[in-house]
């Protein structure tokens, strides 16, 4: 994620941090220097300070609670597991060259499908609430199995086993995820 280049990219990242901040220890402490810059009567000055600042709440952002990098290629799928808004685990993969020439709402399902095989652990024989900013996906869990086409056939049987529901919600409020894919 680059360093901010203005007040509405310093509100952004310190949005995705606040949303982490309740099980990162001394964030407030962190970010006071770049509070600073948000005050109404405060010009935009980006000093070495702040981006000691950035530097500090990225390297306790990218070690501690994540236990996976996060591949911020246009070329991937990314996952986060919540709980009580809580990160329990993140996981990414490349699409290879045949998957990065599906259309979006295959490769939107093919996310789901991922996520849910990945953390199959977890979520097996558990309800699950699945958020996506991709709202024809919502469509897709009501549509008759027999009117999908056939790799999103393919897709819907490797989810059989799973107790899910999709759920559209806007990418500006998935704040963790949606700072990342729009940092790219």
């Amino acid at each position: 994620m680059p360093s901010p280049q203005n007040k509405k990219d310093l509100m952004r990242f310190l949005g995705m941090v606040s949303y982490l901040t309740k099980f990162i220890p001394n964030m407030s402490e962190a970010t006071g220097p770049l509070r600073e810059l948000l005050a109404k009567d405060s010009e935009w000055q980006w000093l070495p300070n702040h981006e000691e600042a950035i530097m500090k709440i990225k390297d306790v952002l990218s070690n501690t609670p994540v236990q996976a990098y996060f591949d911020v290629s246009k070329n991937g799928l990314g996952a986060a597991l919540l709980q009580d808004d809580k990160p329990i685990a993140y996981a990414s993969r490349s699409l290879s060259k045949a998957e990065q020439r599906y259309a979006m709402i295959e490769k939107e399902t093919l996310a789901i499908v991922f996520a849910m095989e990945r953390f199959h652990q977890y979520v097996y024989g558990q309800p699950v609430r699945i958020e996506t900013d991709h709202k024809p996906l919502v469509a897709i869990q009501h549509k008759p199995f027999n009117n999908c086409p056939a790799r999103i056939q393919r897709f819907l049987l490797r989810l059989q086993n799973y107790d899910y529901k999709i759920h559209y919600k806007k990418g500006k409020d998935q704040i963790l995820l949606d700072t990342l894919s729009r940092a790219v």
